[in-house]
């Protein structure tokens, strides 16, 4: 899923996310974004979600 064509994907319910959690309730339309840096994947929420996202069991705050 996550390839070297892309360098940013949305995770969340909407159908067009690349990510679709369409079964979780407690996930938002648009919950989080994916980015490459460099050779790695980081996660952002930088708000986009009304509940939070976690990683690990912490709440993120900005990118991880």
């Amino acid at each position: 899923m996550l390839d070297d064509e892309e360098d940013k994907l949305t995770v969340g319910r909407r159908p067009s996310n690349p990510i679709g959690l369409g079964w979780d309730g407690n996930v938002s339309r648009v919950h989080a974004q994916l980015e490459r840096v460099g050779d790695a994947w980081t996660i952002a929420d930088d708000g986009l979600s009304r509940h939070g996202t976690f990683v690990n069991g912490e709440r993120l705050a900005g990118r991880r």
